[in-house]
Protein backbone atom coordinates (compact mmCIF):
# COMPACT_ATOMS: atom_id res chain seq x y z
CA UNK A 1 0.00 0.00 0.00
CA UNK A 2 3.01 2.85 1.09
CA UNK A 3 4.70 1.61 -2.61
CA UNK A 4 2.77 3.30 -5.87
CA UNK A 5 2.96 1.81 -9.39
CA UNK A 6 5.81 3.92 -11.48
CA UNK A 7 3.11 5.04 -13.93
CA UNK A 8 1.13 6.94 -10.94
CA UNK A 9 3.81 8.60 -9.60
CA UNK A 10 4.78 9.77 -13.04
CA UNK A 11 1.06 11.19 -13.82
CA UNK A 12 0.85 13.27 -10.39
CA UNK A 13 3.88 15.06 -11.69
CA UNK A 14 3.09 14.89 -15.33
CA UNK A 15 -0.23 16.92 -14.73
CA UNK A 16 1.48 20.01 -12.96
CA UNK A 17 3.85 20.39 -15.36
CA UNK A 18 1.51 19.87 -18.18
CA UNK A 19 -0.58 22.92 -16.66
CA UNK A 20 2.72 24.90 -16.03
CA UNK A 21 3.62 24.59 -19.45
CA UNK A 22 -0.14 25.85 -20.81
CA UNK A 23 -0.15 29.01 -18.74
CA UNK A 24 3.61 29.33 -19.83
CA UNK A 25 1.92 29.03 -23.52
CA UNK A 26 -0.83 31.26 -23.01
CA UNK A 27 0.86 34.18 -20.88
CA UNK A 28 3.13 34.10 -24.44
CA UNK A 29 -0.04 34.61 -26.37
CA UNK A 30 -1.11 37.44 -24.12
CA UNK A 31 1.82 39.29 -23.51
CA UNK A 32 1.98 40.69 -27.25
CA UNK A 33 -1.49 41.58 -27.19
CA UNK A 34 -0.70 43.50 -23.49
CA UNK A 35 1.70 45.48 -25.86
CA UNK A 36 -0.80 46.49 -28.43
CA UNK A 37 -2.76 48.61 -25.75
CA UNK A 38 -0.54 51.61 -26.85
CA UNK A 39 -1.90 51.34 -30.45
CA UNK A 40 -5.70 52.93 -29.67
CA UNK A 41 -4.23 56.32 -28.86
CA UNK A 42 -3.22 56.88 -31.99
CA UNK A 43 -6.13 55.33 -33.78
CA UNK A 44 -7.99 58.17 -30.70
CA UNK A 45 -6.06 60.48 -33.37
CA UNK A 46 -8.95 61.41 -35.15
CA UNK A 47 -11.04 61.98 -32.24
CA UNK A 48 -8.66 64.77 -31.32
CA UNK A 49 -9.37 66.37 -34.57
CA UNK A 50 -12.83 67.72 -33.74
CA UNK A 51 -10.94 69.33 -30.79
CA UNK A 52 -8.55 70.74 -33.39
CA UNK A 53 -11.01 71.88 -35.37
CA UNK A 54 -12.55 74.17 -32.84
CA UNK A 55 -8.94 76.00 -33.46
CA UNK A 56 -9.91 76.33 -37.32
CA UNK A 57 -12.12 78.69 -36.37
CA UNK A 58 -8.91 80.43 -35.01
CA UNK A 59 -8.10 81.56 -38.46
CA UNK A 60 -11.75 83.43 -38.57
CA UNK A 61 -9.79 85.39 -35.60
CA UNK A 62 -7.22 86.26 -37.75
CA UNK A 63 -8.94 88.54 -39.95
CA UNK A 64 -9.05 90.88 -36.81
CA UNK A 65 -5.05 90.73 -36.62
CA UNK A 66 -4.47 90.11 -40.58
CA UNK A 67 -0.53 90.75 -40.13
CA UNK A 68 0.07 88.56 -37.22
CA UNK A 69 -1.85 85.18 -37.66
CA UNK A 70 -2.10 85.94 -41.17
CA UNK A 71 1.72 85.03 -41.76
CA UNK A 72 2.09 81.64 -40.31
CA UNK A 73 -0.92 80.23 -42.41
CA UNK A 74 -0.25 82.49 -45.42
CA UNK A 75 1.30 79.90 -47.50
CA UNK A 76 -2.16 77.02 -47.31
CA UNK A 77 -4.70 79.90 -46.68
CA UNK A 78 -4.36 81.93 -50.29
CA UNK A 79 -4.38 78.66 -51.74
CA UNK A 80 -7.88 77.88 -50.98
CA UNK A 81 -9.19 81.81 -51.22
CA UNK A 82 -7.66 82.36 -54.69
CA UNK A 83 -8.49 79.12 -56.29
CA UNK A 84 -10.46 80.06 -59.42
CA UNK A 85 -7.70 82.92 -60.07
CA UNK A 86 -5.01 81.06 -58.81
CA UNK A 87 -4.09 78.70 -62.45
CA UNK A 88 -3.57 82.10 -64.25
CA UNK A 89 -0.75 83.88 -62.22
CA UNK A 90 1.41 80.43 -61.64
CA UNK A 91 2.80 80.54 -65.12
CA UNK A 92 3.80 84.01 -64.76
CA UNK A 93 6.16 84.19 -61.68
CA UNK A 94 5.57 81.03 -59.81
CA UNK A 95 8.49 78.22 -60.49
CA UNK A 96 7.94 74.23 -59.32
CA UNK A 97 10.21 75.15 -56.46
CA UNK A 98 7.95 77.56 -54.86
CA UNK A 99 4.83 76.43 -55.48
CA UNK A 100 6.34 72.92 -54.06
CA UNK A 101 6.96 74.64 -50.61
CA UNK A 102 3.82 75.53 -50.41
CA UNK A 103 2.31 72.31 -51.15
CA UNK A 104 4.47 71.03 -48.38
CA UNK A 105 3.62 73.73 -45.93
CA UNK A 106 -0.06 73.30 -46.58
CA UNK A 107 0.98 68.98 -45.99
CA UNK A 108 2.44 70.15 -42.52
CA UNK A 109 -0.51 72.34 -41.42
CA UNK A 110 -3.12 70.06 -42.50
CA UNK A 111 -0.87 66.59 -40.49
CA UNK A 112 -0.62 69.17 -37.21
CA UNK A 113 -4.51 69.89 -37.36
CA UNK A 114 -5.65 66.61 -38.14
CA UNK A 115 -7.32 67.47 -41.48
CA UNK A 116 -4.80 65.23 -43.13
CA UNK A 117 -3.99 62.03 -41.94
CA UNK A 118 -0.09 61.50 -40.56
CA UNK A 119 0.25 58.68 -42.96
CA UNK A 120 -1.66 60.33 -45.74
CA UNK A 121 0.31 63.13 -45.56
CA UNK A 122 3.13 61.36 -45.67
CA UNK A 123 1.74 59.98 -48.78
CA UNK A 124 1.05 62.71 -50.56
CA UNK A 125 4.76 64.33 -49.65
CA UNK A 126 6.23 61.29 -51.77
CA UNK A 127 4.01 62.54 -54.34
CA UNK A 128 5.12 66.24 -54.30
CA UNK A 129 8.51 65.11 -54.42
CA UNK A 130 8.13 62.98 -57.57
CA UNK A 131 6.46 65.84 -58.93
CA UNK A 132 9.22 67.91 -58.22
CA UNK A 133 11.96 65.80 -59.74
CA UNK A 134 9.61 65.67 -62.84
CA UNK A 135 12.01 66.57 -65.95
CA UNK A 136 10.01 67.28 -68.36
CA UNK A 137 6.42 69.17 -68.38
CA UNK A 138 4.67 66.11 -69.87
CA UNK A 139 6.48 64.75 -66.47
CA UNK A 140 5.21 66.87 -64.07
CA UNK A 141 1.84 67.24 -65.70
CA UNK A 142 1.61 63.63 -65.28
CA UNK A 143 3.36 63.44 -61.44
CA UNK A 144 0.39 66.39 -60.90
CA UNK A 145 -2.13 64.24 -61.66
CA UNK A 146 -1.34 61.00 -60.02
CA UNK A 147 -0.58 63.68 -56.49
CA UNK A 148 -4.84 65.41 -57.65
CA UNK A 149 -5.90 61.53 -57.82
CA UNK A 150 -4.38 60.59 -54.75
CA UNK A 151 -5.93 63.71 -52.82
CA UNK A 152 -9.30 62.74 -54.09
CA UNK A 153 -9.49 59.19 -53.30
CA UNK A 154 -8.10 60.05 -49.75
CA UNK A 155 -10.66 62.73 -49.63
CA UNK A 156 -13.30 60.00 -50.26
CA UNK A 157 -12.09 57.46 -47.79
CA UNK A 158 -11.95 60.06 -45.11
CA UNK A 159 -8.56 60.57 -44.67
CA UNK A 160 -8.15 64.10 -45.89
CA UNK A 161 -11.03 66.79 -44.87
CA UNK A 162 -12.80 68.34 -47.74
CA UNK A 163 -11.47 71.69 -47.04
CA UNK A 164 -7.63 70.24 -47.41
CA UNK A 165 -8.33 68.23 -50.39
CA UNK A 166 -9.90 70.88 -51.85
CA UNK A 167 -6.51 73.08 -51.23
CA UNK A 168 -4.39 70.66 -52.32
CA UNK A 169 -6.18 70.25 -55.25
CA UNK A 170 -5.97 73.72 -56.34
CA UNK A 171 -1.96 73.59 -55.49
CA UNK A 172 -1.20 70.79 -57.33
CA UNK A 173 -2.78 72.71 -60.41
CA UNK A 174 -0.47 75.58 -59.37
CA UNK A 175 2.09 73.04 -59.52
CA UNK A 176 1.27 71.90 -62.74
CA UNK A 177 0.63 75.49 -64.57
CA UNK A 178 4.31 76.50 -62.74
CA UNK A 179 7.72 76.96 -64.59
CA UNK A 180 9.87 74.42 -64.63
Amino acid sequence: PGVEAPGRSRRRWAVPVVAGAVLVAALALLLPRLDEKPDPPPRALPTESPAVETSRPAPTRSPSAPTATTRTPVRPRPTLSAAPTTTSPAPSGDNVTEVANQIGQLIATGVADGGIRDDVGTDVRNLLGHAVQANSPSDLAAAVQRARDKVADRQREGSITPTYARQLDTAFQQLGAARM
